[in-house]
């Protein structure tokens, strides 16, 4: 794994601009969750996540936490922009360290691939 120094900064958004954030250091791979609850937040077959350092996150503009209720009973806080209501990233409890991004809010969201995939349903 490359030194978290030399790592490029990560860089996105919301879809109006009025939320912005940086990434910087430590990230981990790139995953997409299944669950149904992930369809159903994303109207979509999944969501890409992407854990990256909290110590390395900063955020400009204000946003909406949203509690959002997860498996054993934990309560994550969900960020939004107020004015358009995107999904921008996550702090759960059990991974203090941590902030999941919506890869898809990147600014280069394209260059981002899932590393594996969780909760696949059986065909």
């Amino acid at each position: 794994m490359p030194d978290v120094h030399s790592l490029p900064e990560l860089v996105g958004g919301c879809l109006c601009g009025a939320v912005r954030y940086v990434a910087r250091g430590r990230r981990d791979r790139a995953y997409a969750c299944h669950c149904a609850e992930c369809q159903t937040r994303s109207g979509s077959a999944f969501a890409m996540m992407l854990p990256v350092a909290a110590a390395g996150f900063m955020v400009t503009g204000e946003t909406r936490s949203v509690p959002q209720e997860e498996a054993n009973d934990i309560i994550a806080t969900l960020h939004v922009c107020p004015a358009c209501l995107t999904r921008l990233y996550t702090e759960n409890p059990l991974w203090p360290e941590l902030v999941i991004l919506r890869a898809g809010t990147l600014d280069d969201s394209a260059s981002v691939s899932p590393a594996f995939h969780l909760w696949v349903p059986k065909v």
